[in-house]
């Protein structure tokens, strides 16, 4: 008891100690000039709308914050691949219902068809050594002839299609690195 005590005075001596130190750093440092940010350099940050447009949500794509482009965005960590993801992770988290890859598979095809279109595209991006690295993994996994692009839609053959998905959702195959520190979580 008396040595618990002994360890939770040394603690607060330690913590005073430093609180004094932060203190007396605090006085020495100097002010920052009065002149840094004058009114006219305040408006001009907040008046350069015409260089920042409202963008509709159900008219843009939700593109990664690694983006780019010349085409407005709305920037998310994995663009609307992660999008999608999280808010299919946090209906199950919140509500409790366990989704088979079925009803994954039909929210994302959903997604797809509703959402996503020639002006409003879906927005997944990769790299080339990992999409590199995905083709060769299909094609080892019985994906013939080796692909050289993404399938337009997903093969009908349900073997096929099990092969896609299973890679397609292994982190080692994504290029795009919020998605990929997603799945390893």
């Amino acid at each position: 008891m008396n040595s618990s005590r002994r360890v939770l005075a040394g603690l607060e001596r330690n913590l005073q100690t430093l609180a004094r130190e932060v203190a007396k750093a605090g006085e020495a440092a100097k002010p920052q000039e009065s002149g840094a940010y004058g009114m006219t350099d305040v408006q001009s940050h907040f008046f350069q709308v015409d260089e920042n447009p409202y963008v509709k949500n159900t008219e843009a794509t939700f593109a990664c914050v690694d983006a780019r482009g010349d085409n407005p965005y709305l920037m998310t960590p994995g663009g609307d691949y992660a999008e999608l993801s999280d808010g299919i992770y946090v209906f199950a988290n919140i509500t409790g219902i366990r989704l088979n890859a079925t009803v994954i598979g039909h929210l994302f095809r959903n997604f797809v068809q509703k959402v996503a279109s020639p002006k409003r595209p879906f927005y997944f991006h990769t790299d080339e050594t990992k999409l590199a690295s995905l083709f060769s993994a299909v094609s080892n996994a019985g994906i013939k002839p080796k692909p050289v692009v993404f399938p337009a839609v997903m093969p009908s053959d349900p073997k096929a299609a099990a092969i896609w998905l299973t890679y397609l959702s292994k982190a080692e195959y994504q290029g795009c690195g919020h998605v990929r520190l997603m799945l390893y979580k």
